[in-house]
């Protein structure tokens, strides 16, 4: 998790989107790793992650009838 974390912390900065922390490259990686879905409000700090499912279940677009 640990490589994979730094893998793409250092993917970001070198397009010039650094992830403006230790924490969201770990928790990318862990999912990644584990092979889970990445749920957060934060999109954008997940979007850019290769490989990575990233779900937003905070902000429902419709309500239910």
């Amino acid at each position: 998790v640990a490589c994979r974390a730094a893998d793409q912390a250092a993917r970001d900065r070198r397009t010039g989107r650094p992830s403006g922390g230790v924490a969201d490259p770990l928790i990318a990686a862990t999912a990644l790793v584990q092979g889970c879905v990445m749920v957060t409000r934060n999109l954008r700090h997940f979007e850019r992650t290769d490989g990575l499912v990233v779900e937003n279940w905070f902000d429902d677009p419709a309500p239910v009838r």
